[in-house]
């Protein structure tokens, strides 16, 4: 699988917090820096993945 998030992937959690909890994503956003990574896990064609950018 090809890293990143492609056209038509589904967000389902990004460093471990669900996407549908907008406060707490922004939350946790709010203190990042440069550079640092994110984990986002996805569905992509029905099969859940993780991955960094």
């Amino acid at each position: 699988a090809e890293a990143g998030i492609q056209l038509g992937d589904v967000v389902l959690k990004v460093n471990g917090i669900p996407a549908s909890e907008r406060d707490r994503l922004r939350e946790s956003f709010a203190g990042m820096r440069s550079g640092d990574t994110l984990e986002v896990e996805v569905d992509r064609d029905g099969e859940p993945m993780t991955v960094s950018i």
